[in-house]
Order: C-alpha cells, then structure tokens, then sequence
C-alpha cells in the first residue's frame, strides 16, 4: 500500500498545494527519494514525520520557499546553511563557479575573496570545486559581508565543508570602504590568522588618508574575487510580490535606486585586488549587462580582458575580468 502517497496527496488537497511541493520538501527533509515515496507505505509516517510534514504543508501554503523551511538550499551540487539573513543561492549564479574555473590554473595556495558573501556559497563552492579538480585542499578564503548575522552562517557552511583552509570572515559596508581600507582589512586579517573571530570594519582605525600607491605594494592579492551584490533597483523591489519579499532579507536584493550602487563603488578599484592570471566575476541583473560593462570598461586599458557570460536560463548574468598583466 503507497500510504506515504496518499498522505501526501491529501495534505496537498487540504491546503491547496501540487502534490510536487511535499515531494520535494519530503526528499529533502525526510531523505526519502521519490522511487521510494511511491512505494512507501506506514512505517515512512512515523509521528514525527507527519507533524514534520504538516508544518512544512502549512509554509508552504503561506508562500515560504522550501528552502527558507529547510534552512539549507543546493549550490553548484553542494548544501549550505541558510539564515534569516541570507539569500536564498540562485543556480543562475553558477555560472559564476564555472566561469572562475573554467581554463584557470591557480597556484597550490589559492586565494579566493567572496564580496557581499551571504551564505558563502560562492566562494566555497569555487574552493570545493576547485579542491576537487586539483587534488589540493591548501586555500585561503576571505568572506566579507555587512550583515554579522550572514557571517555566522558563512562560518558555519565554511565548517561543515572547507575547514582544510583558512578563512577569514570580515563584517563591513563595502559601500563605505575606500580601496585602503579595503586592503587594510585583508591584511588586518591576513595578520589574525589563522583565526575564526570575527573582524568589525567599524572597530579597525582604517587607512582612507593614505596614498593607493604607498599601501598597495605590500598587499597579498587574489586569485578569484566574487561580486554579487544587491542590485534590484528601488521600483523593481517595491513592484514584487509579497511572496519575494518574504523569501529574502531587502538588504541582500536592493541595490540603490538604479540598482547600480555597489557597482560604481566596485568599478573604483576593485580588478586592483587580482593578482597576475586572477579572476573577477561580477553577477548583474538580466537588465543591467551594458551598463555594469560600461561601468568597468576603462579596466581594459590597464590589462583586463573583459567578457560577458549569459546563465543557464539564457540570461545575461556576469561579467568576468582576467588580469593579464
């Protein structure tokens, strides 16, 4: 008898859901494949799975992601941790991964920077990937965000997955950083390490009034730079649905009132952080490819080759810098 079915299919009608929804919350919460949940009969609806499953039909009524009711979401084939704080990965941010790796031979020290990093996804999933490509886990990872809440559960996905490296996690408003005190940080926490503690921008006397050129000779560069930032414009938010807007922190989607803010702070000197043969991968809006390109476009005549990369779904979705100095 398929009672796990038919339990499914009946929480589905009582809450006007597609029998799909509990499929998927019920293989990932319970582990339970859908060749199994077919056949699965009494001994799959313990008490603890039926309350699970009917909290879970009443969420997802309510129009929560099952991502949000899970507290993990899949990126680039690997699970990570998710807060309040954080966004939800997207897979059209994969192409990010792909693109960072794709042709790249970094040395056997790799370091990777992941900017307005949330859960760490990107950043981690390019170290795992990577660690798996080239048989070699030595890396140092850097994840900067604004928000401590996100920090935590980068540390706690850097933990489950990656803790052969070191990392460093720094809390700042990357809008309000100048390249020196952007470097200053990086080295603020290349000198901590290795340390898991948490470096505070608004606690650190930061070096906006010296020289680029006078701070920049000592400082470590990178070998990949991840960039995804807010970039929903003011109107673009406040047009969504509520269902959107439950799904993720404003904080993490809004990026001014053009949706270019972060962008225009980026475009100042960020390629400056890449070493010889290093990677910048910006994700921009499907809208946005032409001005986000213009933005950087001057970075070609300092030895960056500049190219534009569409996601899986067709979309425009990432600009990619390669220091070919």
């Amino acid at each position: 008898m398929a009672e796990f079915s038919d339990y499914l299919r009946q929480l589905a009608l009582e809450h006007g859901l597609e029998i799909r929804e509990l499929r998927d919350f019920a293989q990932r919460a319970l582990e339970l494949p859908l060749s199994r949940q077919i056949s699965a009969g009494s001994e799959a609806l313990t008490d603890q799975n039926q309350a699970l499953l009917r909290s879970a039909a009443k969420r997802l009524a309510a129009g929560e992601r099952v991502e949000r009711i899970l507290g993990r979401a899949d990126f680039y084939g690997y699970s990570f941790g998710l807060n309040s704080e954080t966004l939800i990965p997207r897979p059209d941010s994969e192409i990010l991964v792909f693109e960072a790796l794709r042709d790249f031979h970094p040395p056997s020290a790799l370091r990777i920077l992941d900017i307005c990093s949330g859960s760490a996804c990107l950043g981690l999933a390019a170290y795992l990937a990577s660690a798996e490509l080239r048989g070699q886990e030595e890396a140092e990872l850097y994840f900067l965000d604004l928000s401590g809440s996100s920090l935590a559960q980068a540390r706690e996905n850097y933990l489950e997955h990656a803790s052969a490296a070191q990392a460093s996690f720094i809390e700042a408003d990357f809008l309000t950083l100048a390249e020196n005190d952007f470097m200053s940080l990086i080295k603020l926490a290349d000198s901590q390490a290795p340390s898991l503690e948490l470096i505070k921008a608004s606690a650190q006397p930061l070096n906006s009034g010296a020289e680029p050129e006078d701070f920049t000779a000592s400082f470590r560069a990178f070998d990949l730079v991840f960039f995804n930032p807010p970039y929903l414009t003011e109107a673009e938010y406040e047009q969504s649905s509520n269902e959107f807007k439950a799904a993720d922190p404003s904080l993490a989607l809004i990026g001014g009132k053009d949706g270019l803010l972060f962008y225009r702070q980026a475009a100042s000197y960020l390629p400056r952080l890449l070493r010889p043969g290093g990677r910048l991968l910006i994700e921009y809006g499907a809208e946005q490819a032409a001005a986000v390109y213009q933005l950087f476009a001057g970075w070609a005549e300092q030895g960056f080759e500049l190219s534009q990369y569409r996601d899986y779904g067709g979309h425009p979705r990432l600009l990619k810098m390669i220091y070919n100095k």
